[in-house]
């Protein structure tokens, strides 16, 4: 396929938030957890991958880099990122 494309697929649960009873029995399953497991936030994390020819790097990164919020920002919370350009989707319901 050529040309624009966005996919976006659910890849499974975050383990955090299952009792370990309920984990997977099979180890290599296990294992893929707990081998990107993070002290600070377990194995909730989002990942975003960019496949093509000739894309520049720089400009892309630049780009999403834009997007971050500032500590501050972050501790401001949901009252003030509705306030920000685009904020009106932080508060979008789940799968809008």
């Amino acid at each position: 396929m050529s040309g624009g494309r966005f996919e976006w697929e659910y890849q499974g649960r975050w383990w955090r938030f299952v009792e370990q009873p309920q984990w997977p029995l099979e180890a290599y399953r296990r294992q893929a957890s707990m081998g990107k497991w993070d002290e600070n936030v377990s194995d909730c994390r989002q990942e975003i991958v960019f496949i093509g020819q000739r894309l520049d790097v720089d400009a892309l990164k630049s780009a999403l880099n834009g997007c971050l919020l500032s500590e501050e920002a972050i501790l401001a919370g949901p009252k003030r990122w509705v306030q920000m350009e685009g904020g009106e989707l932080a508060l979008a319901p789940a799968g809008k």
